[in-house]
């Protein structure tokens, strides 16, 4: 790795600062040689590392990939915008579990190729998820919700219909012709 990496990554983003050791080292454990993306590892670092000023310069520089995935897709604005908050979560939040995405980058191709390929698996998760999901109105959902519609009671009708018949049918003879009436 040349020398010059830490300086041709400051170039690239000369508002950010990083320990220069510590960017030279998380590097040298993703990028084997020369690398001709010192920004995109350098702006990357320092977002895996909770820079604010790097999250900010990422979703104003690399953040539009997901409009453009959006775009590509076809989605809607709301899955757009939905989309663009999970790859958010995605790239900068860690989990107990699971460190932020970003720090996966491992300038083996552009950043910004990197986000559109992150934000289109992301926007098809989320339209498959979609698309399982049928939305009904109120009345649909009341009619659903109605007593009419209890499997309990259409079990028992459908039992019981014939038996219920014959009962009803024999106690309305033994009215009187009035009652019936």
């Amino acid at each position: 790795m040349p020398d010059d990496l830490y300086t041709r990554a400051r170039v690239a983003w000369p508002t950010l600062e990083v320990a220069e050791s510590e960017f030279v080292a998380w590097v040298a454990e993703r990028v084997e040689g020369e690398t001709r993306l010192a920004g995109d590892l350098y702006i990357a670092f320092a977002c895996a590392h909770g820079d604010v000023t790097a999250i900010a310069l990422f979703e104003q520089h690399f953040l539009r990939e997901v409009e453009h995935a959006a775009a590509k897709l076809r989605v809607s604005p709301t899955l757009a915008d939905e989309a663009k908050q999970v790859v958010r979560d995605l790239l900068f939040v860690g989990r107990e579990d699971k460190p932020p995405a970003i720090g996966q980058y491992a300038g083996r191709g552009d950043l910004r190729g990197w986000t559109r390929v992150v934000a289109m698996r992301e926007l098809l998760k989320l339209r498959s998820r979609d698309a399982k999901e049928v939305p009904i109105g109120d009345e649909a959902l009341l009619d659903a919700l109605s007593p009419a519609n209890d499997p309990e009671l259409e079990l028992a009708k459908s039992r019981y219909r014939e038996v219920f018949g014959t009962a009803f049918r024999d106690a309305l003879a033994r009215l009187p012709a009035k009652d019936r009436a």
